[in-house]
C-alpha cells in the first residue's frame, strides 16, 4: 500500500501540478509522454509521466495470488 498510495500517488500529483493550465491537461498520458519527450530532450513533465505510466502497467500486470 505504501508504494501505491504514496510512492505512485506522489508522481500521479506532481505532473498534475506541472500540467494544469497547460495544453497538456487534456491530453492522454501516452500523449503528454510523446510531447514531453521532446526528441530525447525531456521535459518536466516527463518523467512524472513516465513513471505513472510505468507503474500503471505494473499494477495491471499484477496478479491476485502472484505467480507467472
Amino acid at each position: 500500500e505504501y508504494h501505491w498510495g504514496k510512492h505512485h500517488r506522489a508522481y500521479v500529483d506532481n505532473l498534475d501540478k506541472q500540467i494544469v493550465g497547460t495544453e497538456l491537461d487534456t491530453k492522454s498520458l501516452e500523449e503528454i509522454i510523446l510531447a514531453t519527450y521532446n526528441k530525447g530532450d525531456l521535459l518536466p513533465p516527463f518523467n512524472n509521466a513516465a513513471q505513472v505510466w510505468n507503474h500503471e502497467f505494473f499494477w495491471e500486470s499484477m496478479k491476485p495470488g502472484g505467480g507467472g
